[in-house]
């Protein structure tokens, strides 16, 4: 059993498709970045993450 919460979902090979994606503005990665957090609040971005399923798309840190 992990010590980390389930929180980061990695997907094989998609690197390739989301770089040329945003090489041609194809994605506006802005629109879903929904939370951001600095450093010092990480406890609140973490359970953001984990507790508000369906409206965080994207929380970063």
């Amino acid at each position: 059993m992990s010590r980390y919460p389930d929180l980061v979902f990695r997907y094989a090979n998609t690197y390739p498709a989301v770089i040329q994606a945003l090489q041609h503005s194809y994605a506006d990665i802005e629109s879903i970045i929904t939370h951001r957090y600095g450093l010092a609040d990480i406890k609140e971005a973490v359970e953001t993450a984990y507790t508000r399923e369906g409206t965080s798309i994207k929380v970063m840190i």
